[in-house]
């Protein structure tokens, strides 16, 4: 009975910050270079106890991406789109626990050509270890003005952040499902965002970029920024010791 007495204890004590764990913003910045072999983001000043960092990589013109880093520090590639045509491409890379303060996040290619942009931003709250969950990619061509992806969720309470690009039919912005918290500000093409708040319960989540009508490749890439894991992911309440 003693086990078991101390064991509600534990899970009393526990329950009040899993109750309040939440992700959060933190901060954004982007970079733009022109057929250059890396790109810089110099001024994003991460807080203390950021926990992820997501970057996104765009290029019109058949560049391809070999790193991304943060103050040194290799980002996990992620996933990519190629769009219909040729040339347009974006890539989205993480990081967990990343360095506090104001560091060079630098994109590498090892392809140089044509436009090519780096959006980033951090998150609070997230796994420390492994903070991104799903992620999903897709790519159209028409004549319409916006484009939704919609993202199933793993976990109650995670974001979903989202990288579009609207190709010819800039400017990109947030629609359903969105906050905006940067965009290119060169071409206006290239657009991150997320979706503001938790996703709860586990779903399809709908998330909505907007542009100008025309005909043109339209790519979109979404993760999932996950909570750290509770005692109920590993089956810790359903275990009792007498």
């Amino acid at each position: 009975m003693k086990n078991l007495t101390t064991t509600i204890a534990i899970v009393a004590l526990l329950a009040p910050s899993l109750a309040s764990a939440a992700i959060a913003y933190d901060t954004s910045g982007e970079g733009f270079a022109e057929s250059a072999a890396s790109i810089t983001i110099s001024t994003m000043n991460i807080a203390v106890g950021a926990t992820a960092l997501v970057c996104a990589v765009g290029t019109n013109g058949g560049g391809t991406i070999s790193s991304v880093t943060a103050n040194g520090t290799s980002l996990d590639y992620i996933t990519d789109i190629q769009g219909d045509g040729t040339n347009g491409r974006i890539w989205l890379y993480g990081l967990a626990s990343p360095d506090s303060g104001t560091h060079d996040i630098v994109a590498n290619f090892s392809v140089t050509a044509g436009l090519q942009e780096l959006l980033c931003a951090s998150y609070s709250g997230t796994d420390v270890t492994t903070p991104f969950g799903a992620n999903k990619a897709q790519k159209k061509s028409d004549t319409s003005s916006s484009y939704t992806l919609s993202l199933t969720t793993t976990k109650n309470n995670s974001w979903s952040v989202f990288i579009g690009d609207a190709s010819g039919g800039a400017p990109a912005a947030a629609g359903t499902g969105l906050t905006q918290r940067q965009i290119g500000t060169t071409t206006t093409r290239f657009l991150l965002a997320d979706s503001g708040s938790a996703i709860s319960p586990p779903q399809s989540y709908g998330m909505t970029m907007t542009y100008t009508s025309s005909l043109s490749d339209r790519e979109e890439l979404a993760v999932e920024l996950r909570l750290p894991s509770s005692p109920s992911d590993s089956g810790y309440y359903s275990q009792v010791w007498w």
